[in-house]
């Protein structure tokens, strides 16, 4: 981050004059200093204690806020897990952290039995927050970086809080969906630990990745990509881009990806009542907030989406 003339740069890395944390973990959150982005930086201390890594600093109206992941030997999914400080300036931490985000999927274990059968090590980490109109995003990585699921994930918050130990981030679409915006594909795999930036008005998130198909060279060969991404706080409907397609079908989807959990179908069975819906009458009309039993007729007709949808 850049402030009163000068770069801070915040890393972690191992370091043994300090205490480690309950599982031996040694990895402390440091800060560097330097008043050119390229270097070189002059390490300026410790700033949090075993263990603290993957921190991301944030200066809203209400100060410095800087978001990391520690560990946490309690509850049901122990793990590393993903809290905010307010800071009193750049190089020392205010008060005690405020939890941000825990695990609560399996897609989001690093290991199984680690400490004791049966108690399995979660992980949340790499932070990134950014604010879009009245929505603030926070985008982080879980599970473990060697996976087919390791994936990049969001949590949303509908606020204009700018303390940011006061905002209430909910996982997004919810806690107990496993709903990547990056995970291995058929190129790239260990997806993970993202930045994003703006650049004319257009979003870019940037993330580490490796290729799917063997370099003939040995051990992680992560390197950094790009990706165009999209914000949108209300998505638009697919009607828009292709006016062809039925109406009914544009409300299935819009319910489908609604914002508000409350607003989307609430099981498959429900989902699945509205897309034969579709296949037996595409000429009937489904509103995004509406449920199957209050379709209504529209004077259209599209028989090749039924058959479509039936092959």
């Amino acid at each position: 981050i850049y402030l009163d003339g000068k770069f801070y740069m915040y890393f972690s890395f191992e370091y043994y004059e300090d205490v480690p944390d309950q599982g031996g973990h040694h990895q402390a959150m440091h800060v560097a200093v330097s008043e050119n982005p390229m270097g070189p930086f002059t390490l300026a201390g410790q700033i949090a204690h075993p263990f603290s890594i993957d921190s991301h600093i944030v200066k809203t109206d209400a100060g410095l806020f800087l978001f990391y992941s520690p560990n946490t030997f309690e509850g049901e999914r122990i793990g590393t897990h993903i809290v905010v400080q307010k800071m009193k300036d750049p190089y020392t931490l205010e008060g005690e952290p405020t939890v941000v985000l825990l695990a609560s999927i399996d897609e989001e274990i690093f290991s199984s039995n680690r400490y004791k059968e049966g108690q399995h090590w979660h992980t949340l980490e790499g932070a990134f927050w950014f604010q879009e109109g009245e929505w603030q995003y926070l985008m982080y990585s879980g599970g473990r970086y060697e996976d087919e699921t390791y994936f990049v994930g969001y949590a949303a918050a509908k606020t204009t809080e700018q303390d940011l130990t006061k905002v209430k981030f909910q996982k997004m679409p919810d806690e107990n969906t496993y709903a990547p915006l990056l995970r291995s594909n058929d190129w790239e795999e260990g997806t993970g630990h993202n930045s994003v930036i703006k650049v004319d008005g257009q979003y870019y998130c940037v993330y580490h990745a490796r290729n799917t198909e063997a370099d003939g060279l040995n051990g992680d060969r992560r390197n950094a990509r790009i990706a165009k991404m999209h914000v949108d706080n209300q998505p638009e409907e697919p009607i828009m881009f292709s006016p062809d397609i039925p109406k009914a079908l544009n409300g299935i989807i819009m319910k489908a990806i609604s914002k508000k959990p409350q607003a989307r179908y609430q099981s498959a069975a429900e989902f699945a009542t509205d897309l034969r819906t579709v296949l037996i009458s595409p000429e009937v009309s489904l509103d995004k907030d509406a449920s199957a039993t209050q379709f209504i007729p529209v004077i259209s007709s599209n028989k090749k989406l039924t058959a479509a949808l039936l092959k």
